[in-house]
């Protein structure tokens, strides 16, 4: 049984395996997620639900917004919608198919990203459970995020007709690679490279260096 993960700290998301985009496009679907996935046992009364997201609304057509932002998320979900589950007065994720991604890790520019920074609901309600939470999360650990964990980007050879060519587009896309890992969290690998050795050429690493065109890291 895949397992899906909801991310909550940036923009709200929820992934499949290799990286499936489950996410709903409705904004009160996507706080929905938030609620359900910082509820205890991932689960919450449909009723608080409710009056999270449709305060402003009568109980009758509250109650049938809901149901349509429930058919909303499944529908988003595709064939894991059975991870939507709902009983009698409450609805919730299963807990053995979805984890929940609350950590801190520091974004391109260095900061932390917001809980559920795409959130902007105006309903009084979620509003003030939004400011909440956001204080929460805003207290919680920064992840260091290591070399290790960083994505890779592979650089290939260049292309060129001469050796001076050659040498020129070497040392343009070995700038232009050095360049990258400063400003993004990636770990920059040269044509064979493997992290830790020669060729290298990974930015993000202590003691990194760049020599001859080529990328060390040591």
């Amino acid at each position: 049984m895949n397992r899906l993960t909801l991310h909550l700290i940036g923009p709200v998301e929820i992934t499949g395996p290799a990286d499936q985009r489950l996410t709903p496009r409705g904004m009160r679907a996507r706080g929905a997620l938030a609620v359900l996935g910082t509820a205890r046992g991932l689960r919450v009364t449909r009723a608080r639900l409710q009056d999270l997201l449709f305060s402003d609304r009568d109980p009758d057509h509250g109650n049938a917004s809901l149901r349509q932002l429930l058919r909303e998320i499944r529908q988003g979900l595709g064939p894991a919608r059975d991870a939507l589950v709902t009983g009698p007065g409450w609805v919730g994720l299963d807990p053995d198919r979805v984890q929940v991604d609350l950590a801190a890790r520091p974004g391109p520019d260095g900061q932390v990203p917001e809980f559920a920074a795409d959130l902007d609901i105006p309903d009084p309600e979620f509003e003030d459970w939004l400011r909440d939470a956001r204080q929460t999360a805003a207290n919680r650990p920064v992840q260091v995020v290591t070399a290790d964990a960083l994505p890779d980007l592979l650089l290939a050879d260049p292309m060129a007709i001469g050796q001076d060519a050659m040498v020129l587009a070497t040392m343009i896309l070995s700038e232009a690679a050095g360049r990258a890992a400063d400003l993004l969290p990636i770990a920059v690998l040269a044509p064979g490279a493997r992290r830790g050795g020669p060729m290298c050429g990974c930015r993000r690493w202590r003691g990194c260096r760049v020599a001859s065109s080529a990328w060390w890291c040591g």
